[in-house]
């Protein structure tokens, strides 16, 4: 393994390891929202809280890495369906083996934020599609979940490699077309702080997707940036 990629890799461990914290520690304490403490050591960690809750920036850092890592994918892969071919042998695989794991879990143990214990739930996981698609254009008839809310950043990551694929593959200039990616998303980006439509407007919900993708975009666009500098202008 070269230092470049070992470096990713520990960076990657960092990220991990940050999340970890956060979900295992203070992510589930309660509020006035949800009054019940999740965890069985119930609030030990609160006091470390404004620590521990900085946990959640390294599913950013993962984005980060994911627009390098995907730069470097991309540059490997002759066409865009080896490159889709790469992606879905890496999802997939850990997909199937780790959802159903944790759908039985959940039959016996109590539900986090966001997630369910439904078999159509379970199925729809497997798309990596945002639930709020199907609600939105179904007009509310159907609301499915994630077996686990986790997966909502999968889902984003999934969004990124299509308009990677799409502007590496399609354009001749893969940082000058990820940069307008970025700013024709950035209204989107602003509504996912500043939102200007009722919540619970179901066809409104279908945007859910591409909000989330346009608060992240960013962090990919960062580690498209950095793989452009490292390998296209001579380090």
């Amino acid at each position: 393994m070269s230092s470049k990629i070992a470096g990713v890799q520990a960076l990657r461990g960092i990220a991990i390891f940050m999340v970890a914290a956060f979900h295992f520690t203070t992510r589930y304490l309660a509020t006035a929202q949800s009054p019940t403490i999740l965890y069985p050591y119930g609030s030990f960690f609160e006091p470390l809280a404004p620590l521990l809750n900085q946990g959640r920036l390294g599913v950013e850092l993962f984005f980060l890495i994911s627009g390098f890592v995907i730069s470097l994918t991309l540059t490997k892969a002759k066409t865009w369906r080896e490159f889709g071919l790469k992606r879905v042998i890496r999802l997939w695989p850990a997909l199937l083996l780790a959802l159903p794991l944790i759908w039985l879990m959940l039959q016996f143990a109590p539900g986090f934020e966001a997630s369910s214990n439904r078999p159509f739930d379970l199925l729809w996981s497997l798309t990596l599609i945002n639930p709020a698609v199907l609600t939105g254009l179904s007009g509310g008839v159907f609301a499915p979940n994630y077996t686990t809310g986790v997966l909502w950043s999968l889902s984003v990551e999934l969004m990124f490699y299509l308009l990677a694929a799409l502007t590496y593959y399609g354009t001749r200039n893969f940082l000058r077309s990820q940069i307008l990616v970025a700013a024709a998303l950035l209204p989107f980006a602003i509504l996912s702080y500043q939102p200007v439509w009722p919540a619970n407007t179901p066809m409104l919900l279908t945007l859910q997707p591409l909000v989330q993708l346009s608060a992240n975009y960013f962090w990919f666009l960062g580690g498209v940036a950095i793989f452009t500098i490292r390998f296209r202008e001579g380090g």
